[in-house]
């Protein structure tokens, strides 16, 4: 933002002002004081020409030609167009392809594309071949449309699918009428580049030169008229089309709202539940995902177990261990248990006592064995088997208990070491302890403070070592798939569970002592003895 600071007054003075000045005639409001100096917001820049802006395409960066050598029937080279998974084979190397192809990496319209295929002596067929490769390569999202001026390039649309129109919007008609960007538009950086993108659109507006991002900015808030952005120039009314016509913007009606302010669905999204929602799996954006081992060779993965959290023998609690041999026996048949299973947000005058912790994170959730590196396989890190069901065997979660009232064991805050199956008392802060308990409180809707509460965290290196762009959603299906073995071991064992829906993030990190970047809480249950039938 460009400001410039005025004193209303003498310097002297103790008591001055602040104007701010609206940039665009059109859209300049009374002057807002609130302090001791002038600030003028960004301007659009004076409109170029209309004569020196114009629109070209060109191979998106990460976009590769493969030269493959002839077969047997006619010799002749071969070139096949490469970008992420998608691949277009041109086939034969004809003069014009090739020719076309050369031109598109440096950016060309389609009149100076058949100017130059002119001009190197392709006939009439030729040059409808190079017009008609344009058209395949942008139907496969090979090439970007550019913005361009005197000045130099203003932005560019990349499609980030295959089969995307690169169709542009009219502005509305009148000129009072007042576009904004959408609540799900997003500024970031992007391969060294200010991009902007949207979950609701597969396509990236990439932001050459300033005057774009002013644009963009002017936008937000209350948008700007489409009187004010004519006055800005062909360019910006072409960048404003395309935010349109890509669902980055929209025209706002006589109440002030976005079309998708009033959509019935759209409009009880929240920004990042539906940005993560739709780049955690693929489709409809480009961005890297899935197992593609980002962290290899870059930095060690973690370890299947995490390092002992205390030193002291005092601070170890050995814990009971189930008899498995007799749970299988004497146990009720598991579609009885499934039947049974349900939330119990009460809990019984007697507490749990340590040995049905011990039985119930046993059978749940210890360590049955390491798993070593088996890079043949594609296991390029330690693995770990436990009861539950986890993607990779990676077992990135953590169990932490905040005991409230429990039988044989101390009140306090333990970490649960699965491979030896004992609790390692962190804290006995009795003020962490109360401030845990009563947010699981208020997360249960204040129905009962828990005898035990369970802490889950996620020590993401264990996914996003291996894991791009899905390392977050694979960590909540792998808390999804722990709730569930708590309920139905809670369910077995006679036992009250209920899962929460949210908890305090810096609180938990607090209180164990963790950086939610490196272990990050991702879930909360809580456990007690069975409440007194009436």
């Amino acid at each position: 933002m460009m400001c410039r600071w005025r004193s209303a007054g003498s310097m002297r003075r103790s008591v001055k002002k602040i104007s701010i000045r609206w940039p665009c005639s059109s859209e300049r409001g009374p002057a807002r004081t609130a302090g001791s100096h002038e600030e003028e917001l960004p301007t659009m820049p004076p409109a170029p020409p209309e004569e020196e802006m114009r629109t070209f395409w060109r191979l998106r960066s990460g976009c590769t030609i493969h030269h493959e050598e002839g077969g047997q029937d006619d010799g002749a080279a071969r070139l096949t167009v490469r970008y992420a998974d998608n691949a277009y084979p041109i086939g034969a190397c004809a003069a014009a392809s090739a020719l076309a192809l050369d031109r598109l990496r440096e950016g060309c319209d389609e009149p100076r594309l058949a100017e130059a295929a002119a001009q190197e002596g392709a006939d009439a067929i030729a040059i409808a071949h190079c017009l008609h490769l344009l058209v395949v390569l942008r139907r496969y999202g090979f090439v970007n449309e550019v913005i361009a001026g005197a000045a130099g390039e203003y932005a560019a649309r990349e499609p980030m699918s295959s089969h995307l129109s690169f169709a542009s919007s009219p502005l509305p008609q009148a000129r009072q009428a007042r576009l904004r960007l959408s609540r799900f538009a997003l500024l970031s950086r992007h391969e060294g580049e200010a991009v902007l993108e949207s979950p609701l659109s597969s396509w990236r507006i990439r932001i050459h030169d300033p005057a774009a991002a002013i644009l963009i900015c002017r936008l937000m808030g209350e948008g700007m008229t489409v009187a004010a952005i004519e006055e800005a120039g062909k360019r910006a009314r072409t960048l404003a089309g395309w935010l349109l016509a890509c669902n980055l913007a929209g025209e706002i009606d006589a109440e002030g709202h976005l079309p998708e302010d009033t959509d019935p669905d759209l409009r009880f999204w929240e920004f990042h539940d539906l940005l993560h929602a739709r780049r955690s799996r693929s489709g409809g954006h480009d961005h890297p995902l899935g197992a593609t081992f980002p962290g290899r060779g870059i930095v060690e993965p973690l370890p299947a177990v995490k390092p002992a959290m205390v030193s002291r023998a005092q601070d170890i609690v050995p814990l009971p261990r189930a008899d498995l041999e007799s749970a299988c026996r004497d146990d009720p048949p598991f579609q009885a248990v499934v039947e049974a299973r349900h939330s119990i947000r009460a809990h019984g005058r007697d507490p749990i006592r340590l040995e049905q912790v011990g039985a119930f994170l046993y059978r749940s959730a210890r360590l049955i064995e390491r798993v070593p590196p088996a890079p043949e396989h594609e296991l390029f890190y330690e693995a770990s088997r436990r009861p539950w069901p986890c993607g990779g065997a990676a077992y990135e979660t953590e169990i932490y208990l905040t005991i409230n009232n429990c039988e044989g064991l101390d009140r306090g805050i333990y970490h649960y070491d699965p491979e030896h199956h004992r609790l390692e008392r962190l804290s006995r802060d009795e003020g962490m302890v109360d401030a845990l308990i009563e947010t699981a409180w208020h997360s249960a809707a204040q129905t009962v403070r828990p005898q035990l509460l369970l802490t889950l965290t996620a020590r993401m290196r264990r996914l996003s070592w291996k894991y791009r762009g899905m390392a977050w959603a694979v960590a909540l299906k792998h808390a999804g798939v722990l709730y569930h073995a708590f309920y139905l071991t809670a369910t077995t064992m006679g036992l009250a569970p209920c899962g929460l829906g949210g908890g305090n993030t810096e609180l938990v990190a607090r209180a164990i002592g963790i950086a939610p970047a490196v272990e990050m809480p991702i879930g909360e249950f809580m456990l007690g003895s069975l409440p007194e039938q009436p």
